[in-house]
C-alpha cells in the first residue's frame, strides 16, 4: 500500500490541468518473498509519484496519468524494484450524438499486496498474489491495453455503443502463463423513466495462452455471453446498475462449457462520505497461475472525513477462481482488507498510516496469510478548479 492519491495542481491555461501529489512511506510486510511458509518479515521504504494531466477541449477530454513508485527493502535488497503504471483516456464527441473514447494502460510490477495492484492494465476482476521468486529472479508482469469505445444516442431514448479490448499480459518466469484477449462488444440502452435506462449486450472473446509449466495442452479460450442490463443514477446521491445472462465457453477438444454471468455496482454519497459496492460473476484469464476460469469477485469501501482535513476508508475485497468444469482445474479464493487514515493540513502536507491483510487459499496449491502496516507523509497541492470550454452545438 502506497500512501499517495492523485489530486489537482495548478497548470497553465484554463483547458489544461496538472495534478500530481507524491508521498514517502516506511511499510512493515509479512512473507514479502510471498510463498506462503515460513514467513520472512521486512521493513519496506517506497517512494511514490502520481502524475496526472488533463486536457479539455470544446469537443474532447483527456486524462494521462503515470504512476512510478520505488520499494527499497531493509534486509532483502534483491527485492529493491521501481513499479510503473500508466493509465490514460481520450474522449472526443465527433458530432452532437455521438461519442468515441479510446481507453490505454500500462503496467510493469513486481509487488503485490493486494488483489488490485496489478489493475493498471490486466484482468478487470482482480488478479491472484503470486510468488516473488528467488534471489536471482524476482516475479515481474508487463501488461498493456488498449480499448476503444463509441456510442450514439438513436433517439432521444436509445445509445447504441461497440466496445473493443485488445489486452496482454506476460511474465518473465516460465512457470506463469501468458496470456493475450481481444474482445467485442456490443449493446443497447433504453431510458424508460427518470433516471432509469434498460438495455441488453453481446459480447465475445477469445484468449491465447503459452508458456507457463502447467499449461493445460487444451485449454478454454473463446468466450461468449449476452446479458439484459438496468441501471439508475440520481445525481449527485446515488448510482446503481446491474446485469444479469450466460456464456458460453469452448476450446479445442473440449466440450462447450456453460456458466452464469451478472454484475452490480452501487455508489452513494453523502455531504462527508461515501459508500461504493461492487459485485461480478463470470470469466477471466488465470492471472498467471491457469487459463481462463470462472471468475467471482466483489469489493465494498466507504470512505468518511472529518474535522480539519481528516479521511478515513476501509475496504474488502473477495475474489474466486473456478475451472469453467469442474474437475478440470483448481479452485482459488482469497479475501483482503484495508483500513486507512489520513490527516492534511492546508499548505498541502499530510501524514498517513494503515494497516491491510490478506488470505489467499488454494484447492491443491499454496495458501498466503500476511499483513502489512504502513506510515508516511505525503504532499498534495491545493485543488483549483478551472473553468470548462463552452462546447460546440
Amino acid at each position: 500500500m502506497v500512501l499517495a492519491a492523485l489530486s489537482s495542481g495548478p497548470a497553465e491555461g484554463a483547458d489544461t490541468r496538472l495534478r500530481y501529489d507524491f508521498g514517502a512511506a516506511e511499510i512493515y510486510s509479512q512473507d514479502v518473498y510471498r510463498i506462503g511458509e515460513d514467513w520472512i518479515d521486512d521493513y519496506i521504504t517506497s517512494l511514490a509519484l502520481n502524475c496526472g494531466l488533463n486536457v479539455a477541449t470544446a469537443r474532447s477530454d483527456s486524462e494521462f496519468v503515470y504512476a512510478p513508485a520505488y520499494f527499497a527493502y531493509a534486509e532483502h535488497t534483491d527485492l529493491d524494484h521501481l513499479d510503473h503504471r500508466y493509465r490514460g483516456v481520450w474522449n472526443v464527441r465527433p458530432g452532437p450524438r455521438s461519442t468515441f473514447a479510446l481507453y490505454q494502460g500500462v503496467s510493469v510490477n513486481s509487488r503485490q499486496a493486494g488483489f488490485a495492484d496489478l489493475d493498471g492494465a490486466g484482468s478487470e476482476a482482480g488478479q491472484p498474489v503470486l510468488g516473488r521468486g528467488d534471489r536471482e529472479r524476482q516475479t515481474r508482469r508487463t501488461a498493456w491495453e488498449l480499448g476503444p469505445e463509441w456510442s450514439r444516442a438513436q433517439t432521444a431514448r436509445t445509445t447504441i455503443s461497440l466496445q473493443g479490448l485488445v489486452r496482454s499480459e506476460s511474465y518473465n518466469r516460465d512457470e506463469f502463463i501468458d496470456s493475450d484477449q481481444v474482445g467485442l462488444e456490443g449493446s443497447v440502452s433504453v431510458a424508460v423513466g427518470r433516471g432509469q435506462s434498460v438495455g441488453g449486450r453481446i459480447r465475445g472473446d477469445h484468449y491465447r495462452f503459452s508458456g507457463g509449466a502447467t499449461v493445460q495442452a487444451a485449454a478454454y479460450d473463446q468466450f461468449f455471453s449476452t446479458v439484459v442490463t438496468w441501471s439508475k443514477v440520481a445525481t449527485e446521491r446515488f448510482s446503481l446498475a446491474a446485469d444479469a445472462g450466460a456464456f458460453r465457453a469452448s476450446g479445442e477438444e473440449l466440450e462447450p462449457g456453460l456458466g452464469p454471468t451478472a454484475d452490480f455496482s452501487g455508489s452513494w454519497r453523502w455531504r462527508r462520505s461515501s459508500l461504493a459496492l461492487g459485485l461480478g460473476l463470470g470469466y477471466s484469464s488465470g492471472g498467471g497461475l491457469s487459463s481462463a476460469t470462472r471468475s467471482e469477485r466483489g469489493d465494498i469501501t466507504y470512505y468518511v472525513a472529518w474535522g480539519s482535513g481528516f479521511e478515513a476508508s476501509i475496504h474488502g475485497t473477495h475474489i474466486m477462481r473456478d475451472p469453467v468444469q469442474k474437475g478440470s482445474g483448481e479452485t482459488l479464493q482469497g479475501r483482503s482488507f484495508a483500513l486507512t487514515l489520513q490527516k492534511m493540513w492546508k499548505p498541502g502536507w499530510g501524514f498517513g498510516a494503515g494497516v491491510s491483510g490478506l488470505r489467499q487459499e488454494q484447492e491443491r496449491g499454496r495458501s498466503l496469510s500476511y499483513g502489512e502496516a504502513t506510515a508516511g507523509l505525503l504532499f498534495r497541492p491545493p485543488v483549483r478548479v478551472d473553468r470548462r470550454p463552452q462546447p460546440v452545438p
